[in-house]
């Protein structure tokens, strides 16, 4: 007779699920005294699922864009490519002229996703998106050619171990006591955790914001409405 065994799933701890753009291995980090400063040089950023501010999901962290949420569009000996505006895009059909047209296909990117790549005069990436006429024409006057850019997907992984993030108070309410944490940065408002009181403190910390902010008719104000920057996460190895 075959003996069957029924295991106890409760036991069990679903683990979490994160998003970042770029690779999962820690990037070296600056450290000073602004709020997303990192809270230790080795790790990377990231945001729960469900809990995403686009606009600091995409930061490349460790100076190199190719560590962010851009790729540099490159030929089939991995060679950047390097190119005149007119030779990439067809403005008036929004579309990619061959054989640019067939490479976007391959690498899945969408019109209006690909960028030339322009460093600004303070070292930031500067897209300049097809959209912005005077300044592509701009650019087609210089007579240049440029290197291109392209957004990718973000990565999705689960991880549960300790983990660094900003909830220990809303406002001057304290929601994770000091027996909880287990080390605390130097700058940013950084506190590390357990998983656990991670995820406890993420539910308390959305509901009193929500709570905050409520609509008119006293309803709780949808989550996608909110800034998320106090979302964000760092961790030091996954």
């Amino acid at each position: 007779m075959k003996k069957f065994y029924i295991f106890a799933l409760s036991n069990i701890q679903k683990q979490m699920e994160f998003i970042r753009y770029g690779s999962l291995k820690p990037q070296k980090h600056k450290i000073n005294d602004s709020f997303h400063s990192a809270p230790a040089e080795l790790g990377i950023y990231a945001f729960p699922r469900g809990y995403v501010e686009q606009f600091l999901l995409g930061g490349v962290g460790s100076g190199s864009i190719e560590n962010g949420r851009y790729r540099f569009l490159r030929d089939e000996s991995g060679l950047k490519i390097s190119a005149y505006l007119d030779d990439v895009f067809d403005y008036y059909n929004k579309t990619f002229k061959e054989p640019f047209k067939s490479l976007a296909r391959k690498k899945n990117i969408k019109f209006g996703h690909l960028y030339p790549y322009i460093i600004d005069e303070d070292g930031n990436l500067d897209l300049v998106e097809y959209f912005y006429e005077d300044r592509i024409e701009k650019l087609r006057k210089q007579g240049n050619k440029f290197n291109y850019i392209y957004e990718t997907k973000p990565v999705r992984f689960n991880y549960n171990g300790n983990i660094w993030h900003h909830f220990e108070t809303y406002g001057d309410k304290v929601i994770v006591k000091p027996a909880y944490i287990i080390k605390k940065s130097r700058y940013g408002n950084w506190i590390l955790t357990d998983m656990k009181t991670f995820e406890k403190a993420l539910k308390s910390y959305e509901n009193r914001m929500r709570y905050d902010f409520r609509l008119g008719n006293g309803s709780r104000m949808p989550l996608d409405r909110f800034a998320k920057d106090e979302f964000e996460v760092f961790i030091e190895h996954v």
